[in-house]
């Protein structure tokens, strides 16, 4: 008879050692904090403001920023129809209006917040669409765009999306925001080497030291 070699699985076959180990308990993973998104950076930077403020989202898709106030949408897909392009693609679109980015339906001067996730890349006049965006805030009023990261992303964001028609580093998206009006301008990383965020404001009156207050929290902690 041989002697048992003092190591179990030296004792066993492989089919044997396989069955034990199969039969073991998971192990489970601690968990950890949950990742971050582009719609948590949004409401980060947001935070300073009054749930009474009235959002209009550009460009929603199917993963609309869940804001605590009143909220309005519009996108270039009609409501409840299914996106095309991108990671819009074989999405219900949730907007509640369809309309074009630089041609948007609402009367001057009506919103507190604007918000515009990738959107802006997708058309070629960014000037025009930024005035439009201008032109439906209230003075005061506060517009954040994330878009894809030129600078730091490995590669031609251009490419990213048959539909892309613009693509921006930070400063440049800060100087086309300056130029159509905007003041306050911050930008900084959304998810690094991927977007970034702009965070501007219209001139008038409001509580822009909050905003700006959690703009400055964001930097440090990010």
């Amino acid at each position: 008879m041989t002697e048992p070699s003092g190591d179990w699985a030296d004792d066993l076959s492989n089919q044997e050692v396989l069955e034990r180990f199969e039969s073991l308990p998971p192990v489970e993973e601690p968990a950890g904090p949950p990742p971050i998104t582009e719609e948590m950076v949004v409401l980060e930077l947001l935070s300073g403001m009054s749930p009474t403020c009235l959002m209009l989202e550009v460009g929603p898709g199917g993963n609309p920023t869940p804001w605590r106030g009143p909220y309005l949408s519009v996108d270039r897909t009609a409501p409840g129809m299914v996106g095309e392009h991108g990671s819009e693609a074989g999405v219900v679109c949730t907007a509640k209006y369809k309309a074009e980015m630089h041609d948007l339906p609402f009367q001057r001067s009506q919103f507190d917040i604007l918000v515009a996730r990738h959107v802006l890349e997708h058309d070629p006049d960014t000037l025009t669409v930024l005035n439009e965006w201008h032109r439906v805030l209230r003075p005061g009023g506060v517009l954040v765009v994330i878009c894809p990261d030129q600078q730091d992303y490995a590669w031609n964001t251009i490419h990213l999306d048959p539909t892309h028609r613009a693509c921006f580093t930070r400063n440049q998206l800060a100087a086309l925001a300056r130029h159509a009006g905007f003041e306050g301008i911050g930008v900084g990383a959304a998810l690094p080497q991927w977007s970034f965020f702009l965070l501007a404001r219209k001139p008038g009156p409001a509580s822009w030291e909050d905003v700006m207050t959690n703009f400055y929290k964001y930097q440090i902690k990010s």
